[in-house]
């Protein structure tokens, strides 16, 4: 008889039942899309990798060190090894239903809630607290399932008031997104990063790796914002971290989301030479909708720093994926404003400011300085990120020019270091070739890649482009397909400023024209002039050019 039979499964869901009534989705096993998921044992944590110089096989590797278990059954390590598993939150999810349909779900007023509107702070009273009452430990220490430290492969940023709902349709797309395991000749093209999730990868949750009985007595949260638990966690994660957006944008007013994004997009660039990694930023939020025109999705999510796994490489990919995510969500990040953000605790925000306006301050409880040039700093930053990714653009371009132009000079001053792709037969209908021109000029000079495809813009558009490369002294690859200058002179002369601009350019390593009228016997000399001089460029592509 098969371990996953009806007639198996049922019999496993009766003796969890019996065996713990009211925890026994955490301490024995649940059903999940008809399979009995077993929560009684360890489980090592692991994520996929692919095998070396291949591109298709698959294998997993193990993540985090098994540890032996206390007296009291549970487990001791740092705050910031306390990730929690797909297999553990699917674990949490479940009994949260259970809770409700059982009528055990009550708010702090009283009110009885639906399993929709369920969120942390009801898990937290009713699941978390006393099922670690007597461990004082972490619910993440606590479970059976745990088997040793668990080193996070994310950090997810969230609101503790969103609908649990919610946040679980996040992960679950989030999961499928990040399923594929990286390409290491992705990764500095399009940061291409933090896939290879399975149902044992670990995604740190403040919730259930702080101790919930024991806060004062936990290291999750220090005067010095930098050695709290969250912190640490997110440098384990190599700063990917995962925002979970809700329906009215609270998270982004919340001043501990602010400033962990903080960490992801400035901090992690403090320590790049260490890490050997920027840091990565993926904003999800829970929205119905069908991908592709088949596939129903529950949620959608924008990477501000690259792309998932799952598109590949592939422009057109990422568009399709993204196009979904709701309009006004984006335009939201406009009000992200550090200064007048909410907090929980009071003091948490006296040491946050404190930390922005310096980090190495000697102290870190005095009254914060107002209008600090370094909270514009980071109002700017995380703007920046969020609202100079493709559905952002393409919503300002939408909304009309006053919108466009601040989209453009937000995106300006950002500080994005991955590979920018447009493909403009997707999502930019009204983008003119006024505005085309523009949008190439306002482009980060921070980028480290560039792709244009099918962009039907003229001489002007790819003057733009040369104009570009000139200043973009971070660019290391430049993909151009199916784009024209135009006119008797206009791809010549064209090409003649690009190889004049890649001739001395400091870091270009990849070059690829496909399908333009840059490159031909109209310029050849010069071309060759360049291509002779340059000391970077690596790896150099034709196709279809012009004669």
């Amino acid at each position: 008889m098969s371990g996953n039979d009806d007639t198996s499964v049922d019999i496993k869901l009766m003796e969890a039942k019996t065996s713990d009534p009211k925890f026994y989705e955490l301490t024995q096993g649940y059903v999940y899309n008809g399979e009995w998921i077993d929560m009684s044992r360890p489980w090592q944590c692991k994520k996929a990798i692919r095998e070396q110089g291949d591109n298709y096989d698959w294998k997993t590797i193990k993540l985090g060190d098994k540890k032996e278990r206390g007296l009291d059954g549970t487990h001791n390590f740092p705050v910031e090894f306390r990730g929690l598993t797909i297999r553990q939150l699917r674990a949490v999810d479940t009994i949260t239903r259970r809770y409700a349909e059982e009528e055990k779900m009550i708010d702090e007023n009283g009110t009885r809630l639906d399993y929709e509107e369920v969120s942390l702070y009801e898990i937290n009273t009713h699941i978390i607290k006393p099922f670690t009452k007597v461990s004082k430990k972490s619910l993440v220490e606590s479970l059976p399932s745990t088997a040793g430290t668990q080193p996070p492969e994310w950090f997810a940023i969230h609101w503790w008031g969103e609908s649990f709902r919610c946040t679980m349709n996040c992960i679950e797309q989030f999961m499928k997104d990040f399923e594929d395991p990286d390409r290491e000749d992705l990764r500095d093209e399009y940061g291409l990063n933090g896939g290879g999730i399975t149902l044992d990868t670990p995604i740190w949750i403040c919730a259930f790796a702080n101790r919930q009985n024991d806060l004062v007595n936990d290291d999750a949260i220090t005067v010095d914002p930098s050695k709290s638990g969250f912190a640490k966690a997110m440098r384990i994660a190599q700063y990917r971290t995962i925002s979970i957006l809700d329906e009215k944008s609270v998270v982004f007013s919340r001043i501990g989301c602010t400033f962990e994004l903080y960490l992801t997009l400035v901090l992690a660039k403090d320590e790049s030479n260490e890490t050997n990694f920027d840091g990565m930023w993926a904003t999800y939020t829970s929205h119905p909708h069908v991908y592709w025109g088949e596939e129903e999705r529950h949620a959608v999510g924008i990477i501000s720093c690259g792309m998932t796994t799952s598109d590949n490489g592939s422009a057109s990919l990422s568009s399709a994926r993204e196009e979904h995510f709701p309009l006004d969500r984006i335009i939201s990040a406009l009000t992200i404003d550090v200064e007048n953000a909410d907090a929980s605790v009071a003091n948490d925000k006296i040491h946050i400011l404190n930390y922005i306006q310096d980090p190495y301050a000697s102290d870190f409880n005095k009254a914060p300085t107002v209008n600090h040039p370094n909270y514009d700093k980071l109002n700017r930053v995380v703007r920046g990120a969020f609202l100079s990714s493709i559905p952002a653009l393409q919503y300002a371009l939408n909304k009309g020019d006053e919108d466009w132009h601040l989209a453009l000079k937000i995106m300006c001053n950002s500080i994005k270091t991955c590979t920018m792709s447009f493909d403009f037969r997707l999502g930019w209908d009204k983008l003119t070739k006024e505005k085309a021109v523009e949008l190439i000029r306002h482009l980060p000079v921070t980028i480290r890649g560039l792709e244009i495809f099918f962009a039907p813009y003229g001489e002007e558009f790819v003057k733009g482009i040369v104009e570009f490369v000139a200043t973009a002294t971070n660019l290391k690859r430049l993909n151009i397909r199916f784009t024209f200058a135009g006119g008797l002179k206009g791809g010549r002369d064209c090409g003649m400023g690009l190889a004049k601009a890649l001739e001395k350019h400091p870091s270009i390593k990849e070059l690829t024209l496909f399908g333009t009228d840059l490159i031909g016997q109209r310029n050849a000399s010069d071309w060759e002039k360049a291509l002779q001089t340059n000391k970077s460029l690596k790896k150099l592509e034709c196709y279809g050019v012009a004669y």
